[in-house]
This record gives C-alpha cells, structure tokens and sequence, in this order.
C-alpha cells in the first residue's frame, strides 16, 4: 500500500474526514460491545472468580488440617504442645476412661442385652416346662418364639437406655469419622487441583488430609479394641460417660470438619463489591468501551495509515506496511498470555496474601482497572522483538550489540517483571520467562534485518583521501 504525497491544505482536510470516520467506527464498535456488555464483563470477571474461589478452598483445607492436626493431638500421651501455636482440644489430655466413655455404646450393648436375655431365656425355660399338655414340637415353637421376641426386645431397650446411646452424639462419632475419609477420598480422587497448582501451592489439596484421617480412625480402631477386651461395670461406664468431655469435644471437632468438607462440595461462586451505584454502571461502559475500541482497531488503524502514509517516503511506507500486522499480533498474544496465564497467577497469589482470617471481598472498580492495566502491559511488552527490529533496521543498534548486553537485558527483564507483578518468585518468573524468550527471538529475528556491512570506501577530495564510514555513502546519494 502506497500513499501519495499530498499538500498542507489537502492534508488538514484529509484528517478532518479520518477523524469523522474514525469516530464512526468508534461508535459502531461501542454499539457492538455494549449490547453484549453483560457478558464481556463476566468474561473480565472470570479470573477473579477462578482466584477467589481457589483461594477459599485453600484456605478450607487449610482449617480442615488445623482441626485435624488438634484432634491428632488427643492420640499422644506426651503434653499437647503444638508447634503451630494452637489452642489444645481438651486440657487436660483424654485418659483411658474418656476413650472408654466415647464407646460405651460398644461396651454396654453386650452386657444389657445379655442380662435382658437372661431373663427372657430364663423365662422361655420355663414356660416350656409348663406347657406338658402339648406336643413337644409346639412347644419347641413357642419357646423359639419367646425366645426371638426376648433378643430384639433387649436389643431395643439396650440401645434405648444404655448410656452414650444417643444418635446426635458420642455413639456416631467414629462412624462420622469414617465417613468423612470416605467422601475425601473419593473428592480426591475425582476432583483437585492441578499438578502445576500443587507445586505452588494453591487450590487446596484434600488429599493431604487423607493420611493424618486416616492415622485417627486406625487410632480409634486400637482404641476399641482395647476397650472391647477389658470389660467394664455398667455403673462405672455410666459415670465416665456423664463426665467425660471427649465426646463433645470430638462431637464439635467432627461437626467442623463437616461443615468445611460440605463448603468445598458447594464451591459458592464469589461475590465482588460495589460501593456506589454508579460504580457497576462505570465498570460496564468501561469494560464496553476497551472492547469497543478493541473491536475497531483494525479499521482506525486503516484511517489512520491512509493520513499519515501520505506524509511518508515510500521505503517508509513500507516499513509501517511490514511492521504494522506483527505489532498487532504480539499485542493481541501479550493480552491473551495475560488473560490465560499472568492475571490467574497474580491474583491467586495477591488473594492468599496477607492475613489468613481477612474476608475476600473486592471491589468492582478497583479489580477492572487492575485488568486493564496488566492487560495492557503485556501487549506493550510483547512488542519487544519489534523494536529490536526496527532498532537495528535504523541501524541504532546492532545484532553483537544486543548479544553483548544479553546478560543486562536479562537482569532489567527480572527487574521489570518483579516491579509489575506480585513479588512471589512463580508471579514473576512467568513474566521474565517470555520476556527472556521475547528478547531472544528478537535477536534471532534482527540477523534477517541486520544491514549488510559494507567495507570503508576511499574518498578523495581537495585536501587527500579519507575513509567514509558504512552508511554515510547512502545519505549522500539520499542527499543529492
């Protein structure tokens, strides 16, 4: 595309008519975007929503340890110091009769249901011996039945009044635990975080409280068992279960854990703030018109080139021509690696960081100028191998000199990356990594362009000959 040279006046019109068009477009592409602008802004909102909602999840399973890490307390017998600083479950520690109270219904079931059947038996007995005016297989029939009646009567009366029998608290507590391993293993095995994401460190890996689980369901197996071979009066099991507090402390311990398993089941989508109503209004037209002037670029561009390409010689032009599609593409790639990779990363770290116990609340206004601006950045810095190119094509710098200060590049790439992103290596390093890459290309790509070097010429004059640098010949004959 070549533009012919025009005069003042032609050109003061000429730029008046690109502007109308221009605004036209504008308008166009601001019509365009706002009547999609719902969805445009959710789409914006997709990595705050990935960010927080990872985040909480981490942090859920970070108190599912915590919790987990207190009731693993309770299996030793050495004083509970935590090395996390957190308050003990139970002082002073559970003792034999607390672990014999949280399974009484283990220990009294056999003992009531026999003395039940005892009587039952005894009866059965009995009642056969009385029954002599009937046939001994009739009688054998009503003793089995007296006898089946007597078992499942003293099943039912045992599990109504021994003690520790009630289904809301310490009986259920084992078998709530042992759930709760089911349902994880199973959330673990199906669902998570990637692998790229454990190495970080986010989401929130559930199956890191499998094994702490798992070692307390097998302690409270040793424990039955112990409690099961040494059998214990109904009186005494009555009086350590009035008194023991481990029940409900695992009984509170338990109902925690549940509530946070049944938090990560739900995955609530996070809410975002606005503090005025002209805020989410603002946030809409703001969103709308980035895309819109997005959406139109290629056209204002066009306009723009049609008044400026004719001020321009034509090996210019044909610099811009070159230039131009490359520029727009690594813009429209720095903005796609922001979106799928920079922005993600920065901001589940920036929603991590700082006080565990802070609510995750965010304002509308604030996140969208966040976007927008690292956004932006990336296109910017995507434009690197670029300027490298034009740069050496000028013949400012040339392909030894970018080689030489390679290692100052690389140092300003890191420099810039940790003032731009959040300062956690992971941020950083995936923003001076392409950074890096970028200014490799750009050299690879600069010996394409490199002008070729020319030998000194001689030239001779008046007052004797002199060496004429490379370069210098061409802007003579530019000259004449």
């Amino acid at each position: 595309m070549h533009e012919a040279r025009m005069t003042f006046g032609e050109h003061l019109e000429d730029l008046r008519r690109r502007i109308i068009c221009c605004l036209l477009y504008l308008v166009v592409g601001l019509s365009i975007s706002m009547t999609y602008g719902q969805d445009l802004l959710q789409w914006v909102l997709v990595p705050h929503y990935t960010a927080v909602r990872t985040e909480n999840r981490a942090r859920l399973v970070r108190h599912m340890d915590r919790t987990l890490h207190r009731v693993l307390l309770l299996t030793s017998v050495m004083p509970q110091e935590s090395e996390r600083s957190e308050k003990p479950l139970l002082v002073p520690p559970p003792t034999s009769e607390d672990w014999a109270a949280l399974f009484a219904r283990e220990v009294a079931l056999p003992q009531i249901t026999g003395r039940l059947q005892g009587s039952f038996e005894r009866f059965s007995r009995a009642l056969g011996a009385s029954l002599t005016t009937i046939p001994v297989e009739e009688r054998e029939k009503v003793r089995g039945a007296v006898k089946e009646f007597g078992t499942e009567l003293s099943t039912v009366l045992a599990e109504e009044f021994a003690p520790g029998l009630q289904a809301t608290r310490e009986a259920v507590i084992p078998e709530r635990f042992r759930n709760l391993y089911r349902d994880l293993s199973q959330m673990s095995s199906n669902e998570g975080p990637s692998q790229l994401e454990k190495i970080a460190g986010w989401g929130g890996d559930v199956g890191t409280l499998i094994s702490p689980l798992h070692e307390f369901i097998e302690f409270l197996d040793g424990r039955k068992a112990q409690v099961m071979a040494s059998p214990i009066p109904l009186e005494r099991l009555h009086a350590w279960a009035r008194e023991s507090k481990l029940p409900d402390a695992l009984g509170e311990s338990i109902a925690s854990l549940e509530k946070d398993y049944m938090a990560l089941v739900e995955q609530k989508t996070p809410s975002i703030m606005v503090t005025s109503y002209l805020e989410s209004f603002m946030a809409y037209l703001k969103v709308a018109m980035v895309f819109g002037i997005f959406l139109t670029l290629p056209f204002m561009l066009y306009e723009l080139w049609k008044f400026i390409g004719a001020g321009l010689y034509e090996h210019e032009q044909k610099y811009v021509v070159t230039f131009l599609p490359f520029s727009l593409g690594l813009f429209v790639v720095g903005i796609l690696f922001g979106y799928f990779a920079m922005i993600p990363v920065g901001l589940k770290f920036l929603a991590g960081w700082g006080i565990e116990d802070v609510n995750l609340s965010f304002t509308l206004e604030n996140y969208i100028d966040l976007f927008l601006t690292l956004t932006l950045i990336l296109g910017l810095v995507f434009q690197t191998p670029l300027l490298m190119v034009f740069f050496t094509k000028i013949g400012v710098v040339n392909v030894p000199t970018f080689r030489r200060v390679r290692r100052l590049a690389i140092f300003a790439c890191i420099c810039l990356a940790v003032v731009l992103t959040p300062p956690d290596p992971f941020s950083w390093s995936l923003m001076a990594a392409p950074m890096i890459l970028l200014y490799e290309l750009g050299i690879w790509i600069c010996q394409f362009f490199e002008p070729k070097k020319l030998t000194k010429p001689v030239e001779s004059g008046l007052l004797g000959t002199r060496e004429v640098a490379p370069g210098a010949e061409s802007e003579q004959l530019k000259d004449q």
